[in-house]
C-alpha cells in the first residue's frame, strides 16, 4: 500500500487489517510517519518495503490513493506470486 496522506494510510491499513490481512506499505511520506508512531501490537502485522522491493515483493491485492496515471505497471510476476494461502495488502 502507498498512502499519499495520513488519512488514506490509515483508511487503507484498516480496510487491510479488517479483513485478516497483513499490511505491505511502501515505506515513504505519510505512509511511513503513520506507521511508525503506531502501538507495537499494529505495528506487527504490517511490513514496511522500499521502491526498490516493490517488484519483487509477494502480494495478492493493491490499494492505492493518488490518480490512475501514477499506478506503476508490473515488471515483473510478483502481482501473482503470492501463495494462495496468504493475504497481503500492498500499494
Amino acid at each position: 500500500m502507498r498512502g499519499s496522506s495520513p488519512a488514506g494510510a490509515v483508511a487503507q491499513l484498516a480496510t487491510c487489517l479488517a479483513t485478516g490481512s497483513q499490511a505491505l506499505f511502501v515505506a515513504s511520506g505519510a505512509a511511513a510517519d503513520v506507521l511508525n508512531g503506531l502501538p507495537a501490537s499494529v505495528r506487527a502485522k504490517v511490513k514496511q518495503i522500499t521502491d526498490a522491493e516493490i517488484d519483487s515483493a509477494a502480494f495478492e491485492g493493491a490499494l492505492f490513493e493518488g490518480e490512475a496515471e501514477q499506478l506503476k505497471a508490473p515488471e515483473t510476476s510478483a502481482w501473482s506470486s503470492a501463495p494462495a494461502r496468504s493475504s497481503t495488502c500492498k500499494a
